[in-house]
């Protein structure tokens, strides 16, 4: 009955249509229409009911997203916790950040339902977000929240993780000393939690800023350290991204010849480990390095290069056609 209906109102009203073994709405707005106009507690007895069907399943992507959604909408967010990291990092891949930062902060704001480190751990991740929408304000009262917590807690890989992203802001709003001050913190209780990865980023973060303040020889130490570290623990990604640091302060130095050494190390890093992003970065480094010389042909070649495995790199992991067939069903 449900189908003949179905196949009725496409027929006579066109709200519908078949998509092989589916239906789907023509227009978004349709689906809006009719979601609005059920009663509040029945769309979260739907939600729930949907959630209860998917769990269990075999779910990936965006389907998890999904779930995670039909949970908290129907108002049985516990069911949605143990998912939650997988339905943020598949949102991360495609670069959703304001979908990201919708269900993190419905999440945090469930009573209870996050607490100790696990809330910590998610106010990071709600900081990321704010950071890459460029929202200051907020990202600062996301680290207010965050930081007296993870000190509340104590464990000193957290605090040193919540303190880097707390040097983010800093840095992002321009109080470099403060940046500095506090990425050094970092690196102290890096070193007291024996986390060598969180320490290399340490080092990362304080090149990047010296840099910036133009103090290049202090840049190239702590580009050093957090190569030798990386080199240490088997980090190839990590070592892509530092080359190609030194790249940039090699180029300040007014040695463009180093530079393009270093872009070329990183970019062929990036080719062995399969590092699209990096590769493509590398790429337009060497780009910008051939510009500044008036190699304009040469920096063409570069840009398109970069241009191409971006492509590349986005169409592998932004979220499928499925996941969006999935978001408009």
């Amino acid at each position: 009955p449900a189908f003949r209906r179905l196949a009725r109102i496409e027929k006579q009203h066109r709200l519908v249509r078949a998509a092989g073994r589916q239906f789907l709405f023509d227009h978004h707005q349709v689906q809006e229409a009719l979601y609005a106009g059920l009663p509040e507690v029945l769309r979260e007895e739907y939600h729930a009911a949907l959630g209860a069907a998917m769990e269990g399943r075999d779910l990936h992507g965006g389907e998890v997203v999904q779930f995670c959604e039909h949970c908290l909408k129907g108002r049985q967010p516990e069911r949605a916790k143990p998912r939650l990291d997988e339905a943020l990092d598949h949102l991360d891949k495609g670069y959703l950040h304001e979908a990201g930062l919708d269900l993190l902060t419905r999440v945090l704001a469930v009573p209870g339902l996050l607490t100790g480190a696990e809330r910590v751990e998610a106010l990071v991740r709600k900081v990321k977000r704010l950071g890459s929408l460029g929202r200051r304000d907020e990202e600062r009262l996301a680290l207010d929240e965050a930081i007296p917590l993870a000190d509340e807690v104590g464990d000193p890989k957290l605090r040193a993780r919540v303190r880097t992203a707390q040097a983010a802001h800093l840095g992002n709003t321009s109080r470099f000393e403060e940046a500095v001050r506090v990425t050094r913190e970092v690196l102290e209780l890096s070193r007291e939690a024996g986390s060598r990865e969180q320490e290399a980023l340490a080092h990362e973060y304080l090149g990047l800023i010296t840099m910036s303040q133009g103090k290049l020889d202090e840049a190239q130490h702590h580009n050093a350290a957090a190569l030798a570290i990386h080199d240490e623990i088997d980090q190839p990604r990590g070592r892509v991204n530092l080359l190609g640091n030194q790249g940039h302060n090699e180029d300040a130095l007014g040695r463009p010849d180093k530079a393009r050494e270093m872009h070329e190390r990183a970019a062929a890093l990036a080719r062995s480990v399969g590092d699209r992003e990096g590769e493509a970065l590398a790429a337009g480094n060497l780009g910008t390095l051939a510009y500044g010389r008036g190699d304009l042909s040469t920096a063409r070649d570069h840009y398109e290069t970069a241009l191409a495995v971006f492509s590349d790199w986005l169409l592998y992991t932004s979220p499928s056609p499925r996941d969006e067939l999935a978001e408009r069903v």
